[in-house]
């Protein structure tokens, strides 16, 4: 069989055409396997430029010196302490309030100071 194909390409074949034939096939394949192995090499290449860019990014986030909480949750923080609060008695409440008349309703600690000369205005949900 491959002595007729041999005939066959001899005989319509100008003289030196197989050399030129056996080149161009092995560039074809040389090129193939230089496609081949470059692609490999970005599959193997694209996780880790993914991974370092992702880590970048995520770095900068992390030290950004300008970003704070009050600017990520729109509050404004002023110190780290919180405010101290005194507690007076109701005596002390009153003697704020002088030549009104006052009255605290609600159970101990959790009271509610009401003006009585003001008329009460009904809240939000209630008819």
């Amino acid at each position: 069989m491959n002595q007729l194909l041999d005939d066959v390409l001899k005989e319509g074949a100008p003289p030196g055409n197989g050399e030129a034939v056996l080149e161009r096939s092995l560039a074809a394949l040389r090129g193939r396997r230089r496609r081949r192995a470059a692609f490999r090499q970005c599959l193997v290449a694209f996780p880790a430029v993914v991974a370092v860019a992702l880590g970048w990014t995520l770095a900068q986030r992390w030290n950004d010196p300008g970003r704070s909480v009050a600017e990520t949750s729109g509050a404004v923080v002023h110190g780290t302490t919180p405010p101290v609060i005194e507690l007076i008695s109701d005596e002390e409440l009153f003697s704020y309030f002088p030549d009104r008349p006052l009255a605290l309703v609600g159970p101990e600690g959790h009271q509610q100071l009401i003006f009585l000369d003001r008329p009460i205005e009904p809240q939000l949900g209630q008819n």
